[in-house]
């Protein structure tokens, strides 16, 4: 997981348009997007592989509601608070770099500009509406959004597993994956 410091190290070495983002004007976006591009390849996927293994883990040692209870401490409630704080760095940076969020300067795709906002209930509900149309956006918290999806799709199984008491998957299955594996895949 520390290649993450360097893969977010690389974006300054990059030319991406981000606002304000500190970046090299000797860019070299060949040799920099290569190395960029390797790691960010494998690194989450071995990272979400990883947090499996330790909720299979945690799941068999302690049971579903503590595996439940534990993920909801770990994960969800980081994300939980993190996500405001987030929200609103990135509203108070689009900002700072001149974003004007007034009605009048938002137009849609096709150039109106959105005048039915003039009302003054719109306007009281214009930043609950603007922090409800955020609230989707994980911004740097995806990888969260999605572990507790999972996390929860894991529990639906497990709890089906235990209710139906399905039997595990043979041994011969898990000994040779090659005589399924491919067709599987196909």
């Amino acid at each position: 997981m520390l290649l993450g410091v360097v893969i977010h190290g690389l974006l300054s070495f990059m030319p991406i348009p981000l606002p304000g983002a500190p970046q090299d004007v000797n860019q070299n976006p060949e040799v920099y997007g290569y190395v960029f591009n390797f790691i960010h390849g494998f690194r989450m996927q071995l990272f979400f592989l990883v947090s499996g293994f330790f909720t299979a883990m945690l799941w068999r040692d302690r049971g579903l509601g503590e595996l439940l209870k534990h993920r909801a401490k770990r994960i969800l409630l980081p994300l939980v608070i993190s996500l405001p704080i987030l929200w609103v760095s990135m509203i108070g940076l689009l900002w700072a770099n001149g974003v004007d969020f007034s009605p009048e300067a938002t137009q849609n795709a096709t150039g109106e500009s959105f005048k039915t906002f003039e009302s003054q209930a719109t306007r009281i509900l214009g930043v609950p509406l603007f922090i409800g149309f955020m609230a989707p956006i994980m911004v740097h918290l995806w990888f969260l959004y999605y572990l507790v999806w999972m996390i929860l799709g894991f529990a639906v199984i497990a709890w089906l597993v235990n209710k139906f008491k399905l039997q595990p998957v043979p041994a011969w299955m898990i000994r040779s994956p090659w005589l399924w594996l491919p067709a599987l895949t196909l």
